[in-house]
């Protein structure tokens, strides 16, 4: 398999990724209790939506055409987590989404990291080097979110 080919797989597990944070802080901001973090997972939720674009533009670059729609979505590569009807069915705390939320982000900034060494072009890298600085956005805002919310020693 090429290099080429390798990028287009791991840029549709990625857009995969971005929906299963898409359900995932859907879910999280409409169970959330606290309005903070219900907040953050709804602001969360459109920035997911923004990267899956993102990541179908850089596909169409490499004349590739795929309706996102139709892809399914899977967890971000490097995380262990359950699948999102486990995470529904379990009625998760907001305490437990913020956690899933950081580990989700973490393996985020790891992944696009790795996929910005695959791309060839200066500018796909910037790109991908874009996509990781937003990912650490919403780690540090997570990481924030936790520490205002839970960490009331």
């Amino acid at each position: 398999m090429g290099k080429n080919e390798l990028a287009i797989q791991e840029l549709i597990r990625a857009i995969q990724a971005e929906k299963w944070g898409y359900e995932f802080y859907l879910g999280a901001s409409q169970r959330a209790k606290d309005l903070k973090a219900k907040k953050i997972f709804l602001r969360l939720t459109q920035e997911e939506v923004d990267h899956q674009l993102a990541l179908k533009k850089l596909l169409e670059k490499m004349d590739e055409d795929w309706d996102i729609e139709e892809l399914t979505p899977v967890a971000m590569p490097g995380t262990d987590l359950p699948s999102l009807k486990k995470i529904a069915q379990s009625r998760i705390s907001d305490k437990e989404a913020l956690e899933i939320g950081i580990k989700m982000e973490e393996a985020a900034v790891n992944y696009y990291t790795e996929l910005g060494r695959m791309v060839s072009s200066n500018e796909d890298k910037k790109f991908f080097k874009q996509l990781v600085e937003f990912e650490k956005e919403h780690l540090t805002s997570l990481q924030k979110s936790y520490s205002v919310i839970f960490d009331k020693s």
